[in-house]
């Protein structure tokens, strides 16, 4: 379903001229965006950002599945990480880390990567990736 109203999640994070030939991601609230400001705007201040993609691949916990089915969900992830992957071609992107038993990638990536990721059916979101520092 189609809603009417219009907000533009990252529009304050984009460049004028972007915005105007129609890179803002349409959704019905802010929650649905799938890439949130702070990747865009550290993607403008760095060039380059590293982030974690969550891809659209339904999976259950390993420890409900029999062998077989553990094989064919991790067979589904790999192929839905390949098809990422390819369709990103072209653009600035390093792999940074495929995970095998969870559907997410690991990747560091430029602006032209980053307006594929928020075309793409196969991507439900993305985050900043983030390096904490040891505690104790």
């Amino acid at each position: 379903m189609m809603h009417k109203g219009l907000i533009l999640c990252f529009t304050a994070a984009l460049p004028l001229e972007w915005t105007s030939i129609g890179f803002a991601q349409q959704t019905t609230s802010p929650q649905q965006c799938k890439i949130p400001v702070e990747v865009w705007q550290k993607v403008q201040k760095d060039g380059v950002v590293r982030i974690i993609v969550q891809l659209n691949v339904p999976t259950k916990p390993e420890a409900l599945l029999d062998q077989q089915s553990v094989l064919a969900q991790r067979q589904a992830i790999a192929a839905a990480q390949n098809e990422l992957i390819s369709s990103l071609s072209g653009t600035k992107h390093m792999v940074i880390r495929r995970l095998e038993s969870i559907p997410f990638v690991g990747l560091e990536v430029g602006v032209d990567a980053l307006v594929v990721l928020i075309l793409s059916p196969i991507v439900l979101g993305v985050e900043l990736s983030r390096t904490f520092a040891p505690q104790g």
